[in-house]
């Protein structure tokens, strides 16, 4: 969630099992210079494991 400056590349909803690894990746294409954040949310349906959020910061400048 967060600025459209990033895209998440990949299925949304994706299932990983434990033990198991996958990638995502994100993508940060800003459109105007400024910062821009989101968040990237990680459910978690283990009992042992709670959900985590990551946040994506990105500073994008003007060219010269």
């Amino acid at each position: 969630t967060g600025d459209d400056a990033f895209t998440l590349e990949g299925p949304r909803d994706m299932e990983v099992q434990g033990l198991e690894t996958t990638f995502v990746r994100i993508i940060y294409s800003p459109t105007s210079a400024g910062e821009h954040s989101a968040v990237l949310r990680l459910v978690s349906n283990a009992e042992n494991a709670p959900d985590k959020s990551v946040n994506i910061t990105g500073l994008a400048v003007d060219p010269p």
